[in-house]
């Protein structure tokens, strides 16, 4: 019998997360999806600036110890969208993580962390691949809780003219306050036959039973494409 290795899938987690914040709150995902799937964490580049943090605390022993807020980009009101500074920063972090953790199968990203995975994957797949990301290379992407990316300085890696050509599964909460649905879909639009999962739930990756059956047939037909 053919012994097949779990996938390794690199975790990129939302806005105002850490890589520590995402392991604890996809737990239950990990856990589930183990004989498919290892799951590697990274924390995001730029830290969240003090005046724009929500000082939450972890409930630990009611410690007071103040979560480290980062994203990719920053985006609250008034702050002033960098290219350079932000976006290059960002990419060529993740550009790093893929050499020192790597190499990886896929890329699962949640929130902002979708945004990133969308943009990457259009680096990756539409001969523009830049000296930014000479190390960043997966097969398949799954892209949950997100849209299309708001600054105008990134419009240009959104062509729905030529669409992204890889395996993806797109996780979309109906419920979802932060991303409209109807956002999320149009992201869709981007890529070549991608998959669409639809949960009635809010702004996160459901991992009930059925949500884990999803995910795992998605997986298994990516460990048959990942051997081609």
């Amino acid at each position: 019998m053919e012994i097949t290795k779990p996938l390794r899938i690199l975790m990129i987690h939302g806005y105002r997360q850490n890589e520590a914040v995402f392991k604890d709150k996809t737990g239950g995902l990990r856990k589930s999806l183990k004989n498919l799937a290892e799951l590697i964490y990274c924390d995001a580049f730029h830290e969240i600036p003090k005046q724009f943090r929500l000082n939450q605390t972890t409930d630990e022993a009611k410690s007071s110890i103040e979560i480290i807020e980062k994203c990719w980009y920053l985006k609250e009101p008034g702050s002033v969208f960098d290219y350079d500074k932000d976006f290059e920063m960002s990419i060529k972090h993740l550009n790093n993580v893929f050499r020192e953790k790597g190499p990886f199968d896929g890329i699962w990203g949640f929130s902002q962390g979708s945004e990133m995975v969308a943009i990457l994957a259009n680096l990756m797949t539409k001969n523009v691949k830049s000296a930014l990301i000479p190390d960043i290379n997966f097969k398949f992407a799954i892209i949950s809780a997100t849209c299309k990316s708001r600054p105008i300085q990134l419009d240009h890696f959104y062509d729905s003219t030529r669409k992204i050509n890889i395996p993806t599964l797109h996780i979309i909460g109906k419920s979802d306050k932060l991303v409209d649905y109807n956002k999320s879909l149009e992201l869709c639009e981007y890529f070549d036959s991608p998959k669409i999962y639809l949960h009635e739930l809010g702004h996160f990756i459901p991992a009930k039973k059925d949500d884990i059956l999803v995910y795992s047939e998605f997986l298994k037909e990516m460990i048959n494409f990942c051997k081609k």
